[in-house]
């Protein structure tokens, strides 16, 4: 499986994908690394752990979980050695406005500050990408997680499916 996975990355890395890796050190004592996959790219590992936490573990419908949105978005997933164990996607909603999503971190890995390294590089790529604020729709019980990056709940809260939401933007 490690030679397989090993091709698997040097084979997007040939065929120019913008697959971007650098080690990061989380503060769960974990080295990760960062793939990128470009809009109009396959996202594979990132459709593995959404299916994994959103499908599995929450009960969202399959069919709503991937939308015509996936193929405008940058995925960012992070990968622990070989296992991916983390991903969010970066949509581009008009000019300098950007709205991260499908945030998701699974199980084993939750508790060890991956989700707050996940959304910092999804911030650093919509302030290299020029934005100005950025949109979520938050699950009620992160809105904590989101404040601590600058966000505020704009709106009330809202069913999406049977999991409760707010809306929320920060100003960068």
């Amino acid at each position: 499986m490690q030679n397989i996975f090993s091709n698997f990355l040097i084979y997007r890395r040939l065929i120019l994908c913008y697959y971007i890796s650098r080690k990061i050190w989380s503060l769960g004592g974990i080295f990760l690394n960062t793939v990128w996959y470009a809009p109009g790219e396959d996202y594979p590992l990132s459709r593995e752990i959404r299916e994994e936490v959103f499908v599995r573990e929450q009960e969202y419908p399959i069919e709503l979980e991937f939308d015509e949105a996936d193929e405008n978005c940058w995925h960012l997933v992070l990968t622990d050695n070989e296992k991916a164990v983390a991903t969010a996607r970066l949509l581009k909603l008009s000019e300098g406005v950007f709205k991260p999503g499908r945030i998701a971190v699974l199980k084993e890995y939750r508790g060890k500050n991956i989700g707050a390294e996940l959304l910092t590089l999804i911030i650093e790529k919509a302030k290299e990408m020029g934005a100005k604020e950025l949109h979520i729709g938050a699950q009620t019980y992160a809105v904590g997680f989101y404040e601590k990056f600058g966000f505020k709940t704009t709106g009330e809260e809202y069913m999406d499916e049977h999991i409760p939401h707010i809306d929320m933007i920060a100003y960068l």
